[in-house]
């Protein structure tokens, strides 16, 4: 399966950043997306390129300070609009534990028509690793292709 990554950046300084992580497309400028077509969309900044995605697909923003996401349900475009919230006290209270990263591997599941894992089958380590999430889609009904490479080894 190939899988072909536009992004669209707020600023400049974005650019390289996103090239150098496998974007094949990088603008600032939403115009240049007008007659491309996307099987879906992940919107965090509020651009409301919702004429990018193709009717029956998906388009995901956590950008809801820009108001909502219009209502695409009559092209059978399924949204999901989750609040991101930045304020200095909050952000201080933030901890990147294993509660987090699985609350994080828990949204990034539901927004996914298919859980492709890189997984040996094994017990997680700890809270938090791929045997949860493959559980937590399995519970949630959402597919899961597992991909393990022949004679590869977990270290």
């Amino acid at each position: 399966m190939s899988v072909e990554v536009d992004v669209l950046v707020s600023r400049d300084a974005q650019v390289a950043f996103a090239r150098g992580h496998g974007a094949d497309l990088v603008t600032t400028d939403c115009r240049t997306l007008r007659g491309r077509s996307y099987d879906a969309v992940f919107d965090t900044f509020g651009a409301f390129v919702t004429e990018a995605v193709t009717d029956g697909g998906r388009y995901a923003s956590i950008a809801t300070q820009a108001g909502p996401v219009p209502d695409l349900s009559s092209r059978g475009v399924r949204t999901t609009v989750n609040q991101v919230r930045e304020d200095g006290a909050g952000l201080n209270e933030l901890e990147s534990d294993a509660q987090a990263h699985m609350a994080g591997s828990e949204l990034l599941v539901g927004l996914v028509d298919e859980l492709l894992a890189v997984w040996d089958g094994q017990p997680a380590r700890g809270y938090e690793g791929t045997a949860d999430v493959v559980a937590y889609a399995d519970r949630t009904a959402v597919p899961v292709r597992v991909l393990w490479p022949s004679g590869a080894t977990r270290d």
